[in-house]
């Protein structure tokens, strides 16, 4: 798979501007509640985890000390979406 060749930088390039574009279609009309946030919060972490392909067996927490770090990302989903809400 071509994902696998590509370094880090690259690959954040890749998922922020078309996975997150897909993902977040229409986010300008969603009504946000606490479930839905946490849906996109675990779907952001979802993706970062895939990207640096570790396994889910491996206890690796989302927390800053954890996957954020390795992906030297922030959350950033939930930023992201209210913006179209309020542009």
């Amino acid at each position: 798979m071509l994902m696998g060749k590509l370094d880090c930088k690259q690959k954040k390039r890749i998922i922020k501007s078309t996975v997150w574009n897909v993902a977040l279609y229409a986010a300008e009309t969603w009504t946000l509640t606490k479930a839905s946030q946490k849906l996109l919060e675990a779907f952001e972490m979802c993706l970062w985890q895939r990207m640096l392909k570790i396994s889910c067996m491996e206890k690796v927490t989302n927390e800053c000390v954890g996957l954020l770090v390795r992906a030297n990302e922030t959350r950033s989903i939930l930023r992201m979406t209210w913006h179209k809400k309020h542009k």
